[in-house]
């Protein structure tokens, strides 16, 4: 019998939480991706208050920019595995008695409606059933609350080329958004905004894959991060071929 898209899900992400995925973290770890990540933690920082809900936690590595002493904070994530490390990453932080941990689909979320204040996740919304995903987070968030993601694109074919020529770090059913899946996403909210990432940099990112970190290599991504922010600016057509995007959305 064919494994249901939950039991893929979950199967492959215990199995990463014990074996790793070396190739897609050297290809991620390449640096062109800082400048999202930045933007991400800091839009995330700033609107941490009250109750706050992260989807697709992993091992809990979001606690070492996360210090949970002014908010709640509730880590989620349909692994068994994920959540076990991630209990174990909690137990160690000082204010981990304000952090709780739940094995949940984020389709199916076991929250009473309205209870929270910020939803969070990086990389998580392309492996999720999104109209289901978006009804729960709608349903979750209070009056005003908040919701951040850091998600990949599929319009650009170097991407997708990538992808196919690494399956096996890859769940079955995930898919990288496309434009369409955000505009959608953005108008069930009242206020939304998208930033793209990744696109003359995407270049530096082969290079740090195949070879050493050149000696130059700060000045090249600082140079052609600033040439994506200006083609971004420029050619607003062209963003959807960028690699990653920052979504901010507010109920």
């Amino acid at each position: 019998m064919a494994l249901s898209r939950y039991q893929f899900e979950r199967a492959f992400h215990d199995s990463a939480a014990a074996v790793g995925r070396a190739r897609a973290v050297r290809f991620y770890a390449a640096g062109a991706l800082d400048e999202a990540d930045a933007l991400y933690w800091q839009r995330v920082i700033a609107s941490c208050h009250g109750t706050v809900l992260e989807l697709g936690c992993g091992p809990g590595s979001s606690l070492r920019a996360l210090r949970p002493d002014s908010c709640r904070l509730i880590l989620s994530d349909i692994s068994f595995q994920m959540c076990r490390r991630a209990r174990e990453v909690a137990g160690k932080d000082p204010a981990g008695g304000r952090v709780s941990v739940v094995q949940t689909a984020a389709e199916a979320l076991p929250f009473a409606g309205g209870s929270v204040d910020l939803v969070i996740g990086h990389s998580v919304l392309h492996h999720l059933d999104l109209c289901a995903a978006e009804r729960e987070m709608l349903r979750v968030l209070a009056p005003g609350g908040r919701a951040v993601f850091l998600e990949p694109l599929g319009h650009n074919p170097l991407l997708w080329l990538y992808r196919r020529l690494t399956r096996e770090e890859r769940t079955r059913d995930e898919r990288p958004l496309r434009m369409q899946d955000v505009e959608a996403l953005a108008a069930k909210f009242s206020a939304a905004r998208h930033t793209e990432f990744g696109f003359t940099t995407l270049g530096l990112v082969v290079l740090r894959v195949l070879l050493r970190r050149p000696r130059l290599w700060p000045r090249l991504l600082n140079l052609l991060s600033a040439a994506d922010r200006t083609l971004a600016e420029l050619l607003p057509f062209i963003r959807e071929f960028y690699w990653v995007t920052v979504i901010e959305l507010e109920r």
